[in-house]
């Protein structure tokens, strides 16, 4: 007799997860995205799932493996009847994935190093400019120079 498993996995990211999956050998354009739960097809009757492994890609003849999105993660819905994908290949998903949570995560702390690192440079650049704009009003003249990443300005008014 078929029966299936639901694990709650602490997978929250639906990129790191689909990539986890590919690094299992199924290939992303055989994994079904939806925003909205689909209906999961073979023994499952009535089970709805995000991102759907359709039996024709996985070698399972009766049953679609899905993963259901939660606020807490995604929900595996596997069958136990196929040993390929049971618990045993969740967590070789769950490894990959963790792989894949922290690269992303590096990847977007050095975007946001590189953001305010950007955004220091336009208030420096403003900052300069003002002092520029304001110096020539008062009727000086600013020499610059720079020394590593300091920008060195003195302001210089001829008298005749």
């Amino acid at each position: 007799m078929s029966a299936y498993i639901t694990l709650v996995t602490p997978m929250l990211d639906e990129e790191c997860l689909v990539a986890a999956i590919v690094d299992q050998g199924i290939p992303e354009a055989s994994i079904v995205r939806s925003v909205e739960p689909v209906l999961l097809r073979g023994w499952q009757k009535g089970r709805q799932a995000n991102i759907v492994l359709m039996k024709e890609h996985t070698g399972d003849s009766y049953n679609d493996i899905g993963f259901l999105r939660g606020p807490t993660g995604y929900t595996a819905i596997l069958s136990n009847d196929y040993a390929r994908f049971g618990p045993e290949w969740l967590s070789r998903v769950s490894a990959r994935y963790q792989t894949h949570w922290s690269a992303k995560q590096e990847r977007l702390a050095a975007e946001e190093r590189r953001r305010l690192e950007e955004e220091r440079q336009r208030v420096v650049e403003a900052q300069r400019q003002a002092v520029h704009e304001r110096a020539k009003k008062m009727g000086y003249h600013v020499q610059e120079t720079r020394e590593g990443d300091k920008i060195r300005m003195v302001l210089v008014k001829r008298t005749y």
